[in-house]
């Protein structure tokens, strides 16, 4: 009778544990479809009240399975705070429920990777320590073999960063042990590589934890990109962290010396980030062989296909070269280098933005997600009311530029008309004058003249010349032009220059060359440097540094106009004629800088 009833109760309770079961797939999967849908609050809020309602009847396994889901939606939005006490939940629940128990060792691991997004490194360390235990047991199955691999690669990266080198080469050849005995000896080498940096970094240099690798058959078949892409990740920890004796042996492996052939031999994202490791190792000692060493990682960076990885690697390649070149004095070459970097880095710039899009990077993104995870709709309210405002201010700043660009653009047409009606005539003047003045001075070249009057008429000959011409209007190469006048020095005086184009110059070239040079040649035998500043509004020239500096008692005439010193009477004169500035600042002990100016309708 008894057995009976018993069958009877089994029986009545068997469609009972179906039909949880059931349901239990069918919230599960309804909260998927959820997400998948793009709706994680509404897969949140499904997913607690399933939660509630198992709670409820005691339903523990499905409990578990619930809260696992809710972790999931808040790894992904990068809350680990709530994934956290999810995680949590979920495992208390599974506890209890023996048929979760395969599924407790992935669950813990996510926990431990939470608690280290958090900061919790010692409850994150404790979790992986015992997961890699139960791992590393003889009879462990492979996917706790798989988990113990997983969780001895993060136990080691802490050590390594918290800088416990000698538990970070323990952590390393455990994972390498565990790495062997499941098959993977290519990623086991990787952690024996590891180790070895580990043991240079606390200072005990082991030759054999080096020669293990060399001698293993894994690593003599493995072809020597991959070689090099490891050994180059070494290097870098360890000319990082100073250990130059373990860094300079590494560099005789015969990866590295491949690696310092032609470019493109091996891989040239390998060959420019080892050129660029072994600059910084000799930038201090030599500048010759760093310099080198630059170049060729400048070289190597140029033929990378993928550009993301080139224009980075190009980068940091020329900034090095431009610090190289400036501690050797090479000060032009170093700008030109620096030039190039910025302009990569502008492009990677816009390059980004054009790809995450114009607000994806904003900070408020990830109070959204939080507001979206924990239903906070009063915290989307108040960034609601903060884009208007930022909307409005925005719209008051592109009005007011629209206003200032107006304003400009009225001055340029004004400028522009008085190009067009004043100066044509004021230039025909100037033409016919100095034609006559021409012709006078061929007339008189003939003639049997003093010498001092001789040269006085060739420089009225060329003035006159000049100003006869007509005033064109193209672009001035401002880099040529600079480079001219610097080779047109005398021997011992030399001329530093910089140049900084915000836009091109148009104007006279001839005109412009012929009255700097006169300018240059007023200031002395000795040396100087120039700054040339090439603005919307017009182009600036700077002189400063001068070795010689009592030339300013003669230059004094062009604002006094007594006309004594006639060779800066004629800078005036040409400087007058495109319609420049001068600014002449001095003390007692002489000149100080020069300003000259030329005003936009010229440009």
């Amino acid at each position: 009778m008894r057995v009976l009833i018993l069958c009877g109760v089994l029986f009545c309770a068997l469609p009972c544990v179906h039909a949880a079961e059931r349901g239990g797939q069918e919230w599960l999967k309804q909260s998927d479809s959820l997400r998948n849908a793009g709706q994680d609050a509404a897969a949140l809020d499904f997913l607690n009240s399933a939660e509630q309602q198992f709670r409820r009847s005691g339903e523990d396994c499905w409990v578990a399975r619930c809260a696992e889901r809710r972790a999931r939606v808040h790894l992904d939005w990068q809350n680990p705070v709530h994934a956290s006490e999810a995680l949590a939940s979920a495992l208390m629940s599974a506890a209890a429920c023996s048929e979760l128990s395969e599924e407790v060792p992935g669950w813990r691991f996510a926990l431990a990777k939470a608690k280290l997004d958090l900061g919790a490194r010692d409850e994150a360390r404790w979790i992986l320590a015992e997961l890699a235990a139960v791992g590393t047991d003889d009879n462990a199955d492979l996917r706790l073999r798989h988990l113990a691999v997983e969780s001895l690669d993060r136990l080691a990266q802490m050590s390594l960063q918290e800088g416990d080198y000698a538990e970070g080469s323990l952590d390393y050849d455990r994972l390498a042990e565990v790495r062997f005995s499941i098959g993977a000896p290519v990623q086991a080498l990787d952690a024996w590589g590891w180790s070895a940096v580990c043991s240079a970094l606390e200072g005990k240099e082991e030759v054999d934890d080096w020669q293990r690798i060399q001698v293993h058959p894994a690593w003599t078949n493995m072809p020597v990109k991959e070689r090099s892409e490891k050994g180059v990740a070494w290097g870098g920890l360890l000319l990082q962290a100073g250990a130059l004796n373990a860094f300079d042996a590494l560099a005789l492996w015969p990866w590295a010396l491949k690696l310092e052939g032609a470019p493109g031999s091996v891989n040239p994202l390998s060959e420019s980030k080892w050129a660029l490791l072994r600059a910084r190792r000799h930038q201090r000692h030599s500048a010759a062989q760093a310099l080198a060493a630059s170049h060729q990682a400048e070289l190597a960076a140029r033929i990378i296909s993928e550009r993301a990885s080139r224009e980075t690697v190009l980068s940091e390649a020329l900034r090095l070269r431009a610090s190289i070149l400036a501690s050797t004095g090479a000060h032009g070459p170093a700008y030109f280098a620096l030039r190039e970097a910025d302009s990569l880095a502008v492009a990677q710039g816009r390059a980004e933005r054009a790809r995450n899009g114009l607000f994806e990077s904003e900070p408020w993104l990830s109070a959204i997600g939080d507001a979206r995870t924990r239903l906070e709709t009063t915290h989307m309210e108040r960034w609601r009311w903060a884009s208007i405002a930022l909307g409005a201010l925005s719209l008051i700043i592109l009005g007011a530029g629209a206003v200032a660009f107006i304003r400009l653009n009225r001055v340029r047409q004004r400028l522009r008309q008085l190009q067009q009606h004043w100066l044509p005539g004021r230039q025909h003047q100037v033409q016919e004058l100095a034609l006559s003045g021409a012709r006078l001075a061929e007339a008189a070249s003939g003639q049997s003249l003093p010498t001092e009057f001789r040269q006085s008429l060739d420089d009225f000959g060329r003035l006159a010349t000049l100003c006869s011409q007509e005033m064109r209007h193209e672009r001035i190469d401002l880099k040529s032009l600079c480079l001219s006048l610097a080779e047109g020095r005398q021997i011992g005086a030399s001329l530093e220059w910089s140049l900084h184009e915000e836009r091109p110059f148009y104007g006279d070239e001839v005109q412009l060359r012929d009255f700097l040079s006169s300018l240059i040649d007023g200031m002395g035998r000795g040396s100087c440097r120039m700054n040339v500043h090439s603005k919307p509004s017009g182009l600036e020239f700077k002189f400063d540094e001068f070795t010689e500096r009592s030339w300013w008692r003669e230059a004094m005439s062009l604002f006094a106009q007594d006309g004594e010193a006639r060779h800066w009477s004629l800078v005036r004169l040409r400087c007058d004629r495109m319609g420049g500035s001068l600014n002449l600042d001095c003390d007692a002990a002489g000149a100080r800088h020069l300003e000259v100016g030329l005003p936009v309708y010229s440009a």
